[in-house]
């Protein structure tokens, strides 16, 4: 589009209702462009075959040509071509790149479910749940003498005591959660699940590993457990990555590495 300059805004450039504002100018001069009779957008979602979707827009005077609408119905990588049709001339087209983004941030895991993911917490709440049963069947079954009723008691009360210790133990319970909230963690859908292009070698795990002691173990502890010598003075206290870790992409990881954590002592 030689002879015109134009400007696309997309607010707030997620999936479902945006406000786009073209701004039409004379390249010559930058003058506002008022003699278009269509300024339309067609958008083409990049990663799935959806056909190409189409608004028209509204002129607002000063070259802007504005609407609200739902051009872009999926998160990911979208063309989008304006249309600007002129009395008398070509129809003149020029094409940007989008990336739309979720609605929502990514909310953290509750801390129940990271928990209750971990095979010692689950084993735990199991003797727990089994004393319990036990204890209940001694109370039931009239025919255990009175001593012996005792005895299972005891009994129950000691594996569910084991069953509370071994819980209580695991990491993802004495843990401080997370108090960082979801919006800080909050991450660009498309940057979620970008994979790392470093591979996985001997050299390069050694190279990461030497990183991590010099820049992370501090917090983070050197076995990645959120116990490090900084972990009791920060607030929130480290995450225990071993139990973290496993439950995001890579993408997501990156991207905290990267841009650190508002709200917490996580840098950049």
């Amino acid at each position: 589009m030689d002879d015109l300059q134009l400007t696309l805004g997309i607010a707030p450039g997620v999936v479902g209702t945006n406000d786009f504002d073209v701004k039409v100018q004379e390249a010559a001069d930058g003058a506002p462009m008022s003699n278009a009779q269509v300024v339309r957008l067609l958008g083409t979602m990049q990663e799935m075959d959806m056909g190409t979707q189409e608004i028209a827009l509204t002129p607002q005077g000063e070259g802007h040509y504005t609407l609200r609408g739902d051009l872009l119905s999926m998160v990911g990588r979208w063309k989008v071509e304006v249309l600007v049709r002129r009395p008398g001339q070509y129809d003149s087209r020029t094409t940007f790149a989008i990336t739309a983004l979720s609605q929502q941030p990514t909310a953290e895991p509750s801390y129940l479910s990271l928990a209750l993911q971990q095979p010692e917490v689950l084993l735990g709440l199991g003797l727990v749940f089994a004393a319990f049963g036990i204890g209940t069947a001694s109370v039931l079954v009239g025919r255990l003498q009175t001593r012996e009723r005792r005895v299972t008691l005891l009994g129950a009360l000691g594996v569910a005591l084991l069953g509370l210790i071994v819980v209580w133990q695991n990491p993802a319970v004495v843990t401080s959660a997370p108090s960082t909230s979801a919006a800080n963690l909050f991450v660009p859908e498309p940057l979620r699940f970008i994979r790392s292009p470093v591979p996985a070698t001997t050299e390069n795990l050694a190279a990461g590993r030497q990183i991590y002691q010099n820049n992370c173990a501090v917090c983070h502890g050197p076995q990645g457990k959120g116990n490090g010598p900084l972990a009791a003075t920060l607030n929130p206290r480290p995450v225990d990555l071993t139990v973290h870790a496993r439950l995001h992409t890579e993408g997501e990881l990156y991207f905290w590495v990267t841009n650190g954590i508002k709200g917490s002592a996580m840098p950049p």
